[in-house]
C-alpha cells in the first residue's frame, strides 16, 4: 500500500508507515532531516495530488524512481499553518497594521486555506489533514478530533508527555484512540530559533506511531 505524507521533513510519519510494511514517502519542499533521502521526494506536493499525473515518474533525494499511482491508500498532510492559525489571524488588525499589510495577510491567508482544500481532497481511499485551531475551523468544519502528544505516549516518562493540541481533519478514517487519558499540565513550548518553523512542524513520534498503527491497520482491514 502506498502512503504519502505531505509537507513532512522530519519523516517520523513516513518512517513510522515504513517500519510497518508499507510504501511511504515524505514530501516537502525542503531537504529531509529524517536520515532517509531514498523515501524523501523534494518539491511540491500538489503534483503528485493531481489524477492527471497518474503513471508520471517522480524521483526521490537518492534517484530513485516512483511511478505516481492511480490513487494513493493514505495520505496525510500537514500544511503550514502560518496563517491559518488563530494567532495568524488575530495579527490581521488595522490597529497595529496599514492596509497594504492587511491585503497581503489575507491574500496569503486565502492561498493557505486552499492548499489545505487540495490536500484534505486529495486522490486517495483514506486521508489525514493536521492543523491547529484557526481559519479552517471556522470557514470549512471543525475537527473531526484534537489530540496531544500525552495521549499517545507509552508511559508518563517519556520526553513527548506534554500537551500540544493539534486538530485532526478526516476523510475514510476513524478518530485516533488515545492510550492515556490523563493529560499533563506541561504545555509544550517551542524555542525561538533559526529554523523555528521546522522545529514546530515535526509530528511527536508517539503520534507518527498511532498514526501508522491505527491508521495503517484500519487501511488494510478496508482492502479485506
Amino acid at each position: 500500500m502506498k502512503v504519502l505524507v505531505a509537507c513532512e521533513e522530519s519523516q517520523r510519519v513516513c518512517l513510522a508507515f515504513r517500519e510497518r510494511g508499507f510504501e511511504a514517502y515524505s514530501c516537502d519542499i525542503k531537504e529531509q532531516s529524517g536520515g532517509y533521502p531514498a523515501y524523501h521526494i523534494q518539491g511540491d506536493v500538489l503534483p503528485l495530488l493531481d489524477p492527471h499525473n497518474v503513471g508520471f515518474t517522480v524521483f526521490t533525494n537518492t534517484g530513485k524512481p516512483v511511478d505516481l499511482p492511480d490513487k494513493w491508500d493514505i495520505v496525510i498532510a500537514h500544511p503550514p499553518c502560518t496563517f491559518l492559525s488563530d494567532a495568524a489571524g488575530s495579527c490581521i488588525s488595522d490597529k497595529v497594521h496599514d492596509i497594504g499589510y492587511i491585503k497581503l495577510r489575507y491574500q496569503l491567508r486565502l492561498q493557505a486555506a486552499l492548499f489545505f482544500m487540495q490536500c484534505y481532497y486529495a486522490v486517495a481511499d483514506h486521508v489525514a489533514v493536521e492543523n491547529p485551531k484557526g481559519a479552517i475551523s471556522n470557514a470549512f468544519r471543525q475537527p473531526d478530533q484534537y489530540i496531544n502528544p500525552s495521549e499517545f505516549c507509552t508511559s508518563i516518562a517519556s520526553e513527548d508527555f506534554q500537551r500540544k493540541r493539534t486538530g485532526l481533519w478526516l476523510r475514510n478514517l476513524p478518530p485516533l484512540v488515545a492510550r492515556f487519558d490523563f493529560r499533563p499540565s506541561v504545555t509544550w513550548v517551542d524555542k525561538v530559533t533559526k529554523d523555528r518553523s521546522t522545529q514546530r512542524s515535526k509530528t511527536f513520534k508517539p503520534i507518527a506511531e498511532a498514526m501508522a498503527e491505527q491508521w495503517g491497520n484500519y487501511a488494510i482491514a478496508q482492502k479485506l
